[in-house]
């Protein structure tokens, strides 16, 4: 067993260099990532493999407004997947273990699994995890899980369900929420209109019913700032 860094190491540096602080613990200094036990030969395999094919895509993200392309989106669902099942692993143990192998032999998501993008900003904090446990209705039983993270202005949120079944139509906050997978066929336009912060972050966290009460809050959301690529 190897540890495992939950946000990998050369998104911290790229925070790092970008000016961000870790500053929750009263103090400033540089921002560090939890860490959760994996498989050695996973780590260093097939692992690796899934965050060096998403590293330059997700930092074009960051920095850029730009399309997506249909192949771009399923390498940031996969990457997203990847992430969701390492947060799992160190906080609510609850996914099982063949959604991992799924990923690891097909290089790309469950067909169960649902993963969305969204634009996020706040400077103080870049990285945030939000997990969501979806029961069955007047039940303790878990049916689902719903984890939602941000990467600086990314946020990404990934619906593992533990039985077959369709979804309802989902609040998108004004198209401010995008299907990656299942795959579409279709480039999308990156950023969305609007953008979450970790006051609003809670509401996108959560927008999957669980059969309890809904849940309800006053929602403010930011138009988003376009960056255009740079030229030559």
């Amino acid at each position: 067993m190897t540890e495992e860094d939950i946000f990998p190491r050369w998104l911290l540096r790229e925070l790092q260099k970008r000016g961000y602080k870790d500053v929750r613990s009263g103090g400033i200094k540089p921002i560090t990532g939890p860490k959760t036990p994996v498989c050695a030969d996973c780590n260093n395999g097939w692992m690796s493999v899934v965050e060096n094919d998403a590293r330059q895509l997700i930092l074009s993200l960051v920095d850029f407004a730009r399309p997506i392309t249909p192949r771009e989106q399923q390498t940031l669902a996969s990457w997203a997947t990847l992430k969701a099942l390492v947060i799992d692993s160190a906080s609510t143990r609850l996914t099982p273990r063949g959604f991992g192998h799924d990923l690891k032999i097909k290089r790309e998501p469950h067909q169960g699994i649902h993963v969305w993008i969204a634009a996020y900003a706040d400077h103080n904090e870049p990285l945030k995890v939000a997990p969501w446990i979806i029961h069955a209705e007047k039940s303790d039983e878990v049916i689902a899980i719903c984890l939602t993270f941000t990467v600086v202005k990314v946020a990404f949120q990934v619906l593992v369900p533990y039985s077959p079944g369709d979804l309802s139509p989902l609040e998108d906050f004004m198209g401010s929420v995008e299907q990656i997978w299942p795959p579409r066929s279709e480039d999308m336009d990156w950023p969305p209109p609007y953008r979450f912060d970790r006051h609003s972050l809670p509401a996108l966290a959560s927008r999957v019913y669980d059969n309890r009460e809904p849940v309800r809050m006053e929602v403010t959301l930011h138009r988003t700032l376009v960056t255009p690529p740079s030229q030559g």
